[in-house]
Formats: C-alpha cells, sequence, structure tokens
C-alpha cells in the first residue's frame, strides 16, 4: 500500500482519481475531521523494527494505528510503502495475545470511535500491490478493507473481501473481490465486483 485516502463530507461531491504516477502530497488528520486526507508512508513511516510485546503502533501524528494478532510486525514499512504479511507462525505470535497463530494485519485511522453526524459520507482510496507468490486462497476467504461502525462485537458495515472457492453457494470465482453490505437485507448483502485479484505480469 503506497498511500490511503479518506475524504469525510456533509454534502455530495465528485472527486476525479490522480494518474497513479501523480506525486503523493501528505494532508493527514483525525478521522474525526472533514476535508481530505491524505497519508503518504514516504512522509509518515511506521518505527521499525517493533517492540513485539506491544500491541499496537500509533504513527503519523497519532492519526493511524497498527492493529494484529499476533505481533505488531505484520506490518512494516518498504520504502514508500506499507507491507501486511500475514503467516501464521512467523512473525512468532506473541504471549499477550488470545490466538496461538497470527490471523490479523491492519492499520485503521484514529481515534477508532468517531460519532459523525447522520448523513455523513465517507469516500476511501488507496494503492496497493500483492505479492509475486500471492495465490488465491480456495479454502478460505479474506477480508482487504473494512468500514466498522466502532461497536466491539458488531459486524463491519461494509467490507471487502476476497472470495473462496465454495463461500456463499459457489456465486463468484475464486479471488474476485465481494461487497458485504451489513446494512441490507441477508440475501443481499453479498455482492460480486467481477474483479479477480492477480499477480502482475513480469
Amino acid at each position: 500500500m503506497k498511500s490511503l485516502y479518506l475524504l469525510i463530507f456533509l454534502a455530495p461531491v465528485i472527486i476525479l482519481a490522480q494518474e497513479s504516477s501523480s506525486p503523493c502530497i501528505s494532508n493527514i488528520g483525525n478521522s474525526s475531521d472533514l476535508g481530505l486526507k491524505t497519508w503518504c508512508w514516504a512522509d509518515n513511516p511506521l518505527p521499525n523494527p517493533q517492540d513485539p510485546t506491544e500491541k499496537t503502533i500509533v504513527f503519523a501524528g497519532n492519526t493511524i494505528g497498527t492493529d494484529n494478532e499476533c505481533n505488531v510486525n505484520q506490518v512494516t514499512n518498504e520504502g514508500d510503502e506499507l507491507r501486511f504479511y500475514l503467516n501464521a507462525r512467523v512473525p512468532s505470535p506473541q504471549s499477550w495475545c488470545n490466538n496461538a497463530f497470527n490471523m490479523r494485519s491492519e492499520i485503521s485511522t484514529r481515534p477508532w470511535q468517531v460519532h459523525h453526524p447522520l448523513g455523513t459520507e465517507e469516500w476511501f482510496g488507496w494503492t496497493y500491490r500483492f505479492g509475486e507468490i500471492y495465490v488465491a486462497d480456495p479454502a478460505s476467504s479474506w477480508t482487504m478493507f473494512q468500514v466498522h461502525n466502532g461497536v466491539t462485537g458488531l459486524t463491519p458495515q461494509i467490507s471487502l473481501f476476497i472470495n473462496n472457492q465454495f463461500q456463499y453457494y459457489n456465486e463468484g470465482s475464486l479471488g474476485e473481490i465481494f461487497v458485504y453490505n451489513s446494512t441490507l437485507e441477508e440475501s443481499d448483502r453479498y455482492i460480486a465486483t467481477g474483479v479477480i485479484l492477480k499477480k502482475e505480469s513480469p
């Protein structure tokens, strides 16, 4: 992930995406702030290496925090990118974790709990790439993005996840991005996008 964009607004607007070759200019802010916020990881580096006894690392002027199970070094800086690495045993799961294996590698905007006025809209954008060894897991789906309401134990309102071979009555394709919208009726919550993640050609 090279950059993260977050736009919060109270009235409809149209945003035109810039070309990927455009320079990234940081404009960080708290998750409760209105307006465009941009995080460029070259300008807002995550400290490396990190103390694995810590549960989370806060950086970028206290506006971004890591959230991992079960080692904070699952998220690292590599130049102008953040690297998210998820392997059950590497790095070693830490004793503070409730699990004996790694299962989450995330960042989130801060503060986590924000009470936006009713009708507030949020737009998110980011650039990302997958490593050369990436293959879709036929047995397990996984979530790559979510918008959470900030209440522990409740399902995120919106998420993007990668479909497995047998997910949701064989609808969609292996490796396809699905949108999950928990605000809809149960039968309408899973929306196939037709986008299948593949590694870049050499």
